[in-house]
């Protein structure tokens, strides 16, 4: 029976919807698509009203958190407002769609004609997914508003904060617990320097960018460019330039403590820190063959060490790989019935063994642990066949099973489910952005540990480990070495990913 062209049917059907309980629509509007949603809530007053329940977002939320990465948690969710959580789940939709799609144009990030010669940069990443952060060798730290660039692929651009330290080095950056204000530290010698930028300052300031940092902190290291990692809410700053130790730092009462790192043998000597990032009551430590978590001294965990106990340090050993740099998400911390539960995603990479996704949780109880996960790997001498293709044309291959290339840049995003490597073939002049994402049902489906035994033992792992799904999303061919892409960032919110030159050149795509 067809009610189309039916009066009387027409004039019934939003009575009809609306005497239906709330609790079913929301059921009902659950199993919709977004753009459904969007799309209902234009045909009347009361879709509308619908539309705006804030249970309806949270159950596409957690519906959605199944299927694809999105930019937040759901405990974070207790602090945004229904627009807010509309406004990142669409904006994931679209990036679920197009980040692994191939990029024709960059655009270029170029202040040259006003800031002079470039220096090759030292630090890239992106901030709130709407700033970029920048530093060079010259020690100029830049922040862009990525909202706010020249549209033009050759037209200048202007950062909206820009700090001048010539001779300093940057060292660590993070953003305040509520996300309003850039942390970042910076050292010379043994001096070391924390400032701060608000990011949603109104009132001009007193230099020519809009935004401006401010000088929050001065303080001894005793140790040359040693920060690591900081976290403002405690004052803290982790230091490392030794092979056997790690400090911690509080720059506001300049207490100070020594964790001694777990030697093992003659081989720490070769196990350098590369990188380390507070995870809860713990350190994370990453290092070149394992990664460690310590607990921090109990003078520096506040007033929930009473209900911590006893913290024992915690301890994965890779097999057969020398990892030179890593680069991981913000630490996501979730309950379990037992209690808190810490996970960080870590990409990295060996020359000889190619490039690794990681995923490292840390239990505090009912016993603490560590567990480390191997969710993708682009290993050396593995084919990648099955994964897909896509035919643009000679200028973009987006074959990413070359197995003999050389990676000369990684990142992986604050959630830690997208990143991008940057790798080019002995001979080659094309250097290839590959794109990555890491479905969420892997991290569930897939329970095949990291192994800790031997080198036949790692191959055999390697055999198994599930391939990126990931494709090459731009080529960039020059004979110029200055072109190499030495750093590179990606944001997962927006899909925006940075690219960085040996020459100090800034491309976004």
């Amino acid at each position: 029976m067809h009610h189309d062209s039916d009066p009387h049917w027409q004039n019934r059907s939003p009575a009809l919807f609306s005497t239906l309980p709330v609790e079913l629509l929301h059921q009902l509007a659950g199993f919709l698509d977004i753009p459904d949603i969007l799309t209902l809530r234009q045909t009347c007053k009361y879709f509308f009203a619908l539309s705006k329940d804030r249970s309806l977002w949270i159950a596409l939320f957690n519906r959605l958190r199944e299927e694809q990465p999105l930019p937040c948690s759901r405990s974070e969710l207790g602090a945004m407002s229904v627009t807010e959580i509309e406004r990142a789940l669409w904006m994931a939709l679209k990036v679920e769609k197009s980040f692994l799609v191939p990029r024709e144009c960059t655009q270029s990030i170029d202040d040259s004609g006003k800031h002079g010669v470039r220096g090759s940069l030292s630090g890239l990443s992106f901030v709130l997914d709407r700033y970029l952060l920048s530093a060079d060798n010259t020690m100029v730290i830049s922040l862009w508003d990525i909202t706010e660039l020249s549209s033009s692929p050759t037209g200048i651009s202007y950062p909206c904060a820009r700090l001048s330290l010539p001779s300093w080095v940057l060292l660590a950056h993070t953003l305040s617990f509520d996300k309003s204000t850039l942390y970042v530290a910076v050292s010379r010698h043994d001096r070391a320097r924390i400032y701060t930028v608000p990011l949603e300052t109104i009132a001009p300031t007193t230099n020519k960018y809009r935004l401006s940092f401010n000088l929050a902190a001065d303080f001894n290291m005793q140790l040359p460019d040693a920060i690591r990692c900081i976290n403002p809410e405690s004052n803290l700053a982790l230091l490392y330039n030794t092979a056997t130790s790690i400090d911690v730092l509080n720059w506001q009462t300049n207490c100070r403590a020594t964790i001694s790192i777990q030697p093992n043998g003659h081989e720490e000597v070769w196990n350098g820190v590369l990188t380390l990032q507070f995870c809860g009551p713990y350190i994370l430590c990453f290092r070149v063959h394992s990664v460690e978590a310590y607990p921090l001294p109990l003078g520096f965990l506040g007033p929930t060490a009473a209900t911590l106990g006893a913290l024992s340090m915690l301890q994965h050993r890779f097999t057969a790989v020398n990892f030179r740099r890593a680069s991981l998400s913000h630490t996501r911390l979730s309950q379990n019935s037992a209690g808190e539960v810490y996970t960080i995603f870590v990409l990295s990479n060996d020359v000889f063994r190619g490039t690794f996704h990681y995923q490292i949780t840390v239990k505090i109880k009912p016993v603490p642990s560590i567990s480390v996960r191997s969710l993708a790997l682009q290993g050396l001498g593995i084919s990648d066949s099955h994964l897909p293709r896509k035919e643009t044309g000679s200028h973009m291959p987006s074959d990413v099973s070359r197995t003999d290339a050389f990676v000369s840049a990684w990142a992986l995003g604050s959630v830690g489910l997208r990143g991008v490597w940057v790798d080019r073939k002995r001979g080659s002049i094309d250097r290839r952005v590959v794109a990555f994402t890491t479905h969420p049902s892997r991290l569930r489906s897939y329970e095949l540990p990291s192994p800790e035994g031997n080198e036949d033992e790692a191959d055999e792992f390697i055999a198994n480990v599930p391939r990126f799904s990931g494709n090459a999303i731009l080529a960039i061919s020059s004979y110029d070495l200055q072109d190499d892409i030495t750093i590179c960032a990606v944001s997962e919110y927006s899909g925006h990913i940075a690219l960085g030159a040996r020459s100090g050149a800034i491309s976004l795509i």
